[in-house]
Parts: C-alpha cells; sequence; structure tokens
C-alpha cells in the first residue's frame, strides 16, 4: 500500500510511504514535475493500493491577524488584496494538485488541516503559541516519527498527513469511505 501526502502550495511538499519506508520532497513549481512524480509511483507500486491525501485549503480567517481579514464592507478593498491573492495562490495550488492526480488516476482524498492536526494530536494551540512556533512542533512530530528522511518547512505537514493517512488507514479505513474522489473509468467508443 502506497500512501501519498501532498500539501499543495509554493511553500508546499510532497511524502510517500511505500510500505515500508517514507521520503519527502519540497514540490517544484513546475507541474510537470508533480505528475512525473506521481507516476513513477503508480510503477513501482506494480498494482498496488495508492492513496493521495491532498491538504484541503479554505479560508482559515482564524489565523490571519485582525488587520488581514477580508472585509466584506470595505469598498476599496484596503488591506484586502494581499490575503485576497494568497488564498486564490492556495485555492489554485490545491485544485492543480487535485486535477494532477486525477489526471495520473489515482484516488484523491482531500482532507483539514484540523483532521490531521487533531488524530495526530497536534491540533491542539499552545496559549501564546505563534504560527512559527507550531510548525516547529509539526516538524519535531514528523522527524521524531522519520529521523531517516529530511523533514524541512515545505515538508513538514506532508509528512504529518502522510502518517495520518498511513494511520487512518490501518486503524479506521472506512474513514475514507465517501471522501475517496476515485478516478473516472469511461468507456472508449471511438465509433
Amino acid at each position: 500500500m502506497f500512501i501519498i501526502g501532498i500539501d499543495p502550495g509554493a511553500s508546499g511538499g510532497v511524502s510517500i510511504w511505500n510500505g515500508t519506508n517514507a521520503t519527502a520532497a519540497p514540490l517544484e513549481e513546475n507541474p510537470v514535475w508533480l505528475f512525473d512524480l506521481l507516476n513513477e509511483v503508480k510503477e513501482k507500486a506494480a498494482g498496488e493500493q495508492i492513496t493521495v491525501l491532498i491538504e484541503r485549503v479554505g479560508l482559515h480567517m482564524a489565523e490571519m491577524k485582525s488587520d488581514e481579514k477580508i472585509k466584506p464592507g470595505d469598498p476599496e478593498n484596503k488591506g484586502n488584496l494581499g490575503i485576497i491573492y494568497r488564498l486564490q495562490t492556495m485555492i489554485a495550488s490545491h485544485v492543480q494538485a487535485v486535477t494532477i492526480a486525477r489526471i495520473c488516476k489515482l484516488p484523491v482524498c482531500p482532507v483539514a488541516p484540523r483532521s490531521w492536526q487533531t488524530f495526530l494530536g497536534l491540533g491542539n494551540k499552545i496559549p501564546g503559541e505563534t504560527v512559527t512556533d507550531r510548525k516547529g512542533r509539526y516538524r519535531a512530530y514528523a522527524k521524531g516519527i522519520y529521523p531517516g528522511i529530511n523533514v524541512t518547512l515545505k515538508t513538514q505537514d506532508a509528512v504529518c498527513l502522510m502518517e495520518f493517512g498511513r494511520r487512518k488507514m490501518q486503524i479506521e479505513p472506512a474513514w475514507f469511505n465517501g471522501k475517496l474522489i476515485l478516478p473516472d473509468k469511461p468507456e472508449l467508443k471511438l465509433f
């Protein structure tokens, strides 16, 4: 069984569990890189089950500073353009990762960040903890489980997402029911 965790975005990464070992790498900017990687995994899997977990993105309003929040009543969008651009970029990266996995005919499971964080015991915010501190906790957790791989700021969420998928598949495979986007298998009729 192969589990692939993808944290989409410019600061994202990918992590792969091949049933025995794990590896991680930062996502490349060129989408062809992810396409080639997923096809290589598919080839190596030789018919074994592959599940791709992709971190779902959304409006994380609680994470933003109060002056960054989108203000619907602000007709001139003062202070909103930067956050709107970042949200558009995150959503586009997510859609791109899902599309590439689907083109590779792999089952995709979008996962909310809070789902994997809570399951792995990383979801509780510590009073006074900064985003940098929290990301440091994620990195320490990932390095603790997989000391043999290079866990970086770009790959830490992907490693945690992969670990979430690996453990969920072992102890609660029914969790994936209804959540997986399965590959389309259209009938090819030319005439």
